[in-house]
């Protein structure tokens, strides 16, 4: 089963965005984007209701 992080990173790159982008786009840095993807840490439930 795929993480949390290699399905967004699936997702980004599927949409050709790099992660600078998504980070525009949900209002955030790039480098929790890579947090994200390395699972590092996961977003909280009112990030992802935020991005919907």
């Amino acid at each position: 089963m795929n993480s949390f992080g290699k399905k967004l990173r699936e997702c980004r790159e599927a949409k050709e965005l790099s992660q600078s982008d998504l980070a525009k786009l949900l209002n955030t840095n790039h480098s929790i984007i890579g947090k994200y993807e390395r699972d590092e840490v996961k977003p909280t439930i009112d990030v992802v209701a935020l991005s919907r």
